[in-house]
């Protein structure tokens, strides 16, 4: 049980490593430490061993944070690399890298067919 908690505990921390900022961290090892000893206190373990769940769950949060802002790192830096390449004129018509407004390598990406629609139609000789 420990195992899985400690597991979707990690997850939970890369998916707030990808989005948010240092700040989401606190409340997220509180939530986490107060989780812990709900479950714990539901399944009558000792003091220890609540004690010992609290810490695991919260360092398991904190290392899952700390490899989603390495994912998210690692991300922006293929993507700028990526658009380095380009020129001035085809990066302010793209607009910013992430994410993408226009085509990647031909495929279609959310948002330009939006892009699309707003255009006016050919005037007709």
């Amino acid at each position: 049980m420990t195992l899985d908690l400690a597991v979707i505990s990690v997850v939970a921390g890369v998916v707030l490593g990808l989005r948010y900022r240092i700040l989401v961290l606190v409340p997220a090892v509180i939530f986490t430490m107060i989780f812990a000893i709900i479950v714990c206190i539901a399944r009558a373990d000792v003091l220890w061993s609540i004690l010992l769940m609290m810490a695991a769950l919260s360092v398991a949060v904190q290392i899952g944070y700390v490899a989603g802002i390495v994912l998210r790192a690692i991300a922006e830096w293929i993507f700028t690399s990526l658009n380095r390449g380009r020129g001035p004129e085809l990066s302010c018509a793209l607009g910013p890298v992430w994410p993408h407004s226009g085509p990647l390598n031909g495929l279609p990406v959310p948002g330009a067919a939006v892009a699309r629609v707003h255009q006016s139609p050919p005037s007709q000789v």
